[in-house]
């Protein structure tokens, strides 16, 4: 009889055996805020209140663009492309248009639209930290890490990150890592997320030759897989012009001739390419150098910037594309395919070396980077490529917008802090090229 009480009690108070008191509210809270992870979100949101409240507007797309394109097409009701230029495909122009719908003044227009890119950046910094969490199981302390980076990395960027549309981009390119999947390629969602990012610049269709690649070789038979490679491109490259031939001739052809533009834009004062001349300005100041405005930038023009040097500025940037190509299908098959963690420093990369040897390097393409390098300094921790990121945008910063009218004046300090930006650039690059390809040499993951 005792047995029996004794199992009957034992099995009456197991569920209360090992239970923990109940916490409070307040300790709840307590353990919250002490949370890493938690203080991150809290910089997070801290840091984007200042980027709205304590940066003016300057030099701004918002002002001399979007604004005025919105009251035209909306209020005065000018058809786009035909009537009112506008120099980039429509899906820009709609966001563009969708805070005009609630606003007449500049300084509220400037406020929902910064609203608008707000929410996505929200929505990229959720998909990165749930694309770490679930890709490469990383806990709350490295995934505080990408978030602190990626707040850093965003207010470095003052006035540029929420009055420009180029967090599409990056939301677009992260994109192209978070739906790549190691030994399977690549499923409907890259050729989605690069559709809507080549719909609002044609930027991200940079990735779509690579995606198609990362398809080809993603069966783990060491051979390059044509037919996938086909599809792949039909879907990546060819779909999405046969969308802008379409809104082209519905336009009248404006839409290939905004695109055709840029191609006639000159050395951009911001690039690589112009830091050689400026430099040699500052030496010998009487040499025909000066800076014009047009295509909403400025360029360099006179008799220093000879031809054979500005059709190398043209198609080095394309030859690059192509040489990376024939890396990256080497590394691929050398490797049977690609890690996620390879995919993640491939995009950066190629991005890198795009902004290294393109003649048109504007400030706010840095943005770009910024979910992917807080995604690869969480996952593959480098001192060197820390202080090389951050060094890159606080010097970004110092060009624009701190030092941008000193560099338009050919002022020395200004213009040796831009020299020092895209110094820093090509080492980052040269270190992330070199990761990629060391990696595929000595045999360990891609």
């Amino acid at each position: 009889m005792n047995k029996l009480l004794e199992v009957y009690f034992k099995q009456s108070l197991r569920p209360l055996i090992g239970r923990r008191p109940p916490i409070s509210v307040a300790a709840r809270t307590e353990q919250a805020f002490y949370n890493p992870f938690y203080l991150a979100l809290l910089a997070f949101a801290l840091s984007r209140v200042l980027i709205i409240a304590g940066f003016p507007m300057f030099v701004s797309d918002v002002e001399g663009l979007y604004f005025p394109t919105a009251v035209e097409w909306l209020l005065h009701g000018k058809a786009p492309y035909s009537e009112l230029h506008f120099p980039y495909p429509p899906l820009a122009l709609a966001i563009v248009g969708l805070p005009g719908l609630f606003s007449r003044q500049l300084e509220d227009y400037r406020f929902l639209f910064q609203i608008c890119m707000l929410t996505v950046d929200c929505f990229g910094l959720w998909l990165l930290v749930r694309f770490l969490r679930s890709g490469f199981g990383l806990g709350n302390l490295k995934l505080s890490i990408a978030v602190w980076i990626y707040s850093i990395l965003g207010l470095l960027c003052g006035s540029l990150l929420y009055d420009r549309l180029d967090l599409t981009l990056a939301v677009a390119f992260l994109a192209a890592v978070v739906t790549f999947k190691p030994n399977k390629g690549y499923g409907w969602g890259i050729y989605l997320a690069l559709a809507i990012g080549f719909l609002i610049k044609i930027v991200p269709l940079i990735w779509a030759p690579f995606a198609a690649i990362a398809d080809s070789i993603a069966s783990q038979r060491k051979r390059f897989e044509w037919r996938i490679f086909a599809r792949s491109l039909i879907f990546g490259i060819a779909a999405p012009l046969l969308v802008l031939k379409v809104l082209d001739i519905t336009f009248a052809g404006f839409v290939f001739k905004s695109l055709r533009d840029h191609l006639d834009r000159g050395i951009q004062i911001e690039s690589l390419w112009a830091s050689p001349l400026l430099v040699l300005k500052l030496i010998d100041p009487s040499i025909s150098l000066s800076i014009e405005f047009n295509f909403g930038s400025h360029h360099l023009a006179g008799e220093a910037v000879f031809p054979m040097y500005l059709v190398l500025s043209k198609w080095m940037g394309p030859v690059s594309i192509i040489v990376l190509l024939v890396i990256f299908t080497w590394v691929g098959l050398k490797r049977s395919g690609l890690s996620m963690r390879g995919c993640l420093d491939w995009v950066i990369t190629v991005l890198l070396v795009w902004l290294v040897t393109a003649r048109v390097l504007s400030p706010q393409f840095f943005i770009w980077l910024i979910p992917l390098l807080s995604a690869s300094l969480a996952v593959t921790p480098s001192v060197t490529a820390m202080i090389l990121s951050i060094l890159l945008f606080l010097l970004n910063f110092a060009v624009f917008p701190l030092g941008f009218a000193g560099i338009v004046a050919f002022d020395p300090l200004w213009v040796s802090a831009l020299c020092a930006r895209n110094i820093v650039l090509i080492s980052l690059a040269a270190l992330m090229l070199f990761r990629c390809t060391y990696r595929a040499k000595n045999n360990e993951m891609a």
